[in-house]
């Protein structure tokens, strides 16, 4: 269930900021005059444009948030798992059409017909693939990010690998005593030969 959660609470903010970008961008798009595109946007009740930056805010903490948690869930041993891919290509399309089709039947302004075959409607929907793909691969990355980041800081030391050569400690004595026979060590050198007279 706590993954569930986290998941949809990192998918509905980036899902909801990528359909408010790609609806401003439309209407930036069809209508390069600044004045006139705002006279348009508050007769058409396209309010909620203004608050993209909030949105922003809003989703850049819950994304923080959500981050925090998947790593505390790995440090633990519990994994979100994957991102699926249909929210993000399913719920901009819709919601972007829903929201413009209640914009405009809410504040008078054409029949759905009308609504429908507007350039900014049709620019509105072709951007909101892009967005949706962009914001499910941010998604995706602040997962795999969020997990790794675990792995790294929970990974035990690596001891070295058989096959790399591994110095010999030497001992003091070694260093001291001066090597005679061919370099053998005086700790390893055979019993003095007895002196003949």
């Amino acid at each position: 269930m706590r993954r569930t959660l986290l998941a949809w609470l990192l998918v509905l903010p980036l899902v909801a900021l990528s359909t408010q970008l790609a609806h401003s961008l439309a209407y930036r798009l069809l209508e390069s005059n600044a004045l006139a595109r705002a006279q348009h946007l508050e007769a058409t009740g396209h309010s909620s444009i203004a608050l993209v930056p909030l949105l922003s805010v809003i989703t850049l903490v819950l994304v923080f948030a959500v981050g925090a948690a998947v790593m505390r869930d790995a440090g633990r041993g519990y994994s979100i798992g994957s991102i699926a891919l249909w929210p993000f290509a399913v719920m901009p399309v819709a919601g972007y059409a829903l929201q413009e089709v209640l914009e405009r039947v809410g504040t008078g302004h054409g029949d759905l017909s009308a609504i429908l075959a507007e350039p900014t409607m049709v620019g509105g929907l072709a951007l909101q693939l892009p967005f949706a793909l962009a914001a499910y691969a941010i998604a995706r990355f602040i997962l795999r990010t969020a997990q790794h980041l675990v792995r790294l800081i929970t990974a035990p030391p690596s001891a070295p690998s058989s096959s790399t050569p591994q110095a010999q400690p030497v001992s003091l004595v070694s260093r001291l005593v001066p090597l005679r026979n061919g370099g053998a060590c005086a700790a390893e050198r055979a019993p003095p030969v007895p002196l003949r007279l």
